[in-house]
């Protein structure tokens, strides 16, 4: 298969699985009209194409395929979550996103600059472990932003300034040592509060499902179990 066919699904279908098809071009045209999500991991897609997609997906999985390059020209308006985790993409762009976009998965890419320029307001949970980044500006991050994956990427720089302090951040110990320095040079008599960092020094892992580690962290801003999945 080299793009799909959608005459093999009723115009009712709601949800689609079509990972490891052999998928080279993501085409839309005859898709069910309802459709909310989308399962295309482990594809060959190079391109992201949103020509004729329905105006009602929410949620779109496009990890292990070969993209390049993200694309928002005629995204669904209310598209709130992208996995694009496992690609080639090297810089990350935010134009034309929906303003209903929640969630991007972007770990495991090629990406060495972080960008937060048009992000939508209410977007709080980005994964960009295992990347190339070497400084993080904060300085147009969504101040609403929960959880970011920092894990083995190759940061030198960290603007604290900027960053949202309900934040939560997986990343090496070296991120926790540079945060409590930073801590130490501001005014001791300034009321603070600080982003979390934790890592798998901290958490609880359970093997769930076979694939995947779950860890579990406590949120020290409310006291709330956090749960996570990460691959093995």
């Amino acid at each position: 298969m080299t793009k799909i066919d959608w005459d093999m699904f009723s115009e009712k279908t709601k949800t689609v699985d079509l990972s490891r098809t052999d998928i080279t071009i993501l085409n839309w045209k005859g898709c069910p009209p309802d459709l909310n999500g989308i399962n295309l991991s482990y594809n060959k897609i190079k391109e992201i194409n949103w020509k004729d997609c329905p105006q009602s997906l929410i949620g779109i999985n496009l990890d292990h395929n070969q993209i390049k390059e993200m694309n928002w020209k005629g995204c669904p308006p209310d598209l709130k979550k992208i996995y694009l985790r496992y690609n080639k993409i090297r810089k990350i762009k935010w134009k034309g996103c929906p303003q209903s976009l929640i969630y991007a998965g972007l770990s495991h890419n090629k990406i060495v600059e972080m960008n937060w320029q048009d992000c939508p307001k209410g977007f709080n949970e980005i994964e960009l472990g295992h990347n190339y980044i070497k400084e993080m500006n904060w300085e147009e991050c969504p101040q609403g932003l929960v959880w970011i994956d920092l894990e083995n990427n190759q940061i030198i720089e960290m603007n604290w300034k900027y960053i949202p302090r309900n934040l939560i951040i997986l990343g090496p110990k070296e991120l926790s040592d540079k945060l409590d320095e930073y801590k130490k040079n501001r005014d001791n008599n300034q009321s603070l509060s600080y982003p979390c960092i934790v890592n798998d020094n901290i958490c609880i892992m359970k093997t769930f499902p076979a694939l995947q580690i779950k860890c579990e962290f406590e949120n020290p801003h409310n006291k709330d179990i956090i749960s996570r999945y990460f691959d093995k």
